[in-house]
């Protein structure tokens, strides 16, 4: 089974790691995690390998702080995610009340970031797999309670105590921002070249090159929400 894990801003990676971490260490090769900062390969088109691994996901996880909890991309993969019929969106408080939330992310039932909560999220991720991978109520319970004592409640301190000391503006937000900046720059002498294609009709399939210039809008907007993760 799947899980997609979302993710916006440096503490909100963070914690998409941690969760990483103890589902592939809980489930072994019974729950496959993904996080696009780890999962993504080298050459790989990081657009269509997000978007694949949404689309085959069971459960959604996204993780929400007060920083990242109106950031565009976030709003987009977490809608990609609850268009799934047959998935379920685990919204996942990080360092936020659910007052906070407004739009559609207020309308989830939330998950926050304590240990009954990762008990429970896991308990949930467990649910999910069908009989013959399920772990028994008992059984599970005896894992993730070995596993949480014997290594990741100590990581989860450590990870508390570094995401405090997280600034707001990370220098990787100001990195995107000018990778942001020269897709922008691009798409905009990319629309001059395509009015004059339109204009002139300087080629004869005139109807064809349009239509890839809107297959080409789609993957600018896309491009700026990424990057403005």
């Amino acid at each position: 089974m799947d899980v997609f894990i979302s993710w916006s801003g440096r503490k909100s990676l963070k914690v998409a790691f941690f969760l990483h971490s103890i589902i592939f260490e809980l489930f072994s090769n019974k729950v496959k995690p993904f996080v696009s900062e780890k999962d993504i390969d080298p050459g790989d088109i990081w657009f269509t390998t997000i978007k694949s691994n949404i689309i085959k996901s069971r459960v959604g996880i996204v993780c929400i702080t007060e920083e990242n909890k109106n950031k565009p991309w976030l709003l987009f993969e977490a809608g990609a995610l609850a268009g799934g019929e047959f998935r379920n969106v685990c919204t996942f408080l990080v360092d936020l009340k659910s007052s906070r939330l407004v739009g559609p992310l207020s309308h989830f039932n939330h998950t926050f970031s304590k240990r009954d909560g990762i008990f429970h999220l896991m308990k949930y991720i467990n649910s999910r797999l069908n009989d013959e991978t399920r772990y028994g109520n008992d059984e599970f319970e005896l894992k993730l309670s070995k596993l949480w004592e014997g290594k990741f409640e100590r990581i989860y301190k450590i990870m508390n105590r570094e995401s405090q000391l997280i600034p707001p503006h990370s220098s990787r937000e100001k990195d995107l921002k000018l990778h942001l900046d020269t897709i922008l720059r691009i798409d905009d002498a990319y629309q001059q070249k395509r009015e004059l294609i339109k204009i002139r009709g300087i080629i004869e399939n005139t109807e064809d090159m349009l239509e890839r210039a809107k297959m080409l809008d789609m993957f600018f907007e896309t491009c700026a929400l990424y990057f403005k993760r």
